[in-house]
């Protein structure tokens, strides 16, 4: 079996670590990298859960391909923040940070994204959405699902 954290030490220090390296490498931590871990760091596979739950860096499930932010600071909770993530949550059958069943879409909500002048505000994939309404995230959605369907 290849050394999946290429640790020189098999000890509870180097937990982290190796839960760092396969994030980068594989985006998130399976079941099976955390059994890796355990038996080549000598750490009880419990432990190694516990680290990885403990830290919010890293996950446990692969990202999905679309990923909605959704604004509840403040000012967008004010201007409407909650019910675009009841579009989103009935729309796609999600509650927040889940990922929908075919991997298409996660949902997070988030504090604050740092542009409460355009409230209320999303992030899809990254990229910043201003004024948002629950009438326009039901638009983006179909345009993400209509893409995907043309790139098929």
């Amino acid at each position: 079996m290849a050394n999946c954290c290429n640790c020189k030490n098999s000890n509870k220090d180097n937990v982290v670590s190796a839960l760092q390296k396969v994030m980068d490498k594989e985006g998130y931590i399976s079941k099976e990298s955390i059994e890796r871990i355990s038996k080549e760091l000598s750490v009880p596979v419990a432990e190694i859960y516990g680290v990885a739950t403990f830290y919010s860096q890293f996950k446990l499930r692969p990202n999905a391909k679309h990923s909605i932010a959704v604004c509840t600071g403040t000012a967008c909770f004010v201007l409407g923040a909650n019910a675009i993530v009841q579009t989103i949550q009935k729309r796609l059958n999600i509650d927040d940070g889940e990922v929908t069943a075919d991997g298409m879409f996660e949902l997070h909500c988030v504090r604050c994204l740092g542009c409460c002048g355009l409230a209320p505000v999303c992030s899809i994939d990254g990229n910043i959405l201003a004024n948002v309404t629950p009438l326009k995230m039901n638009a983006l959605i179909d345009d993400i699902l209509k893409e995907e369907n043309h790139d098929n």
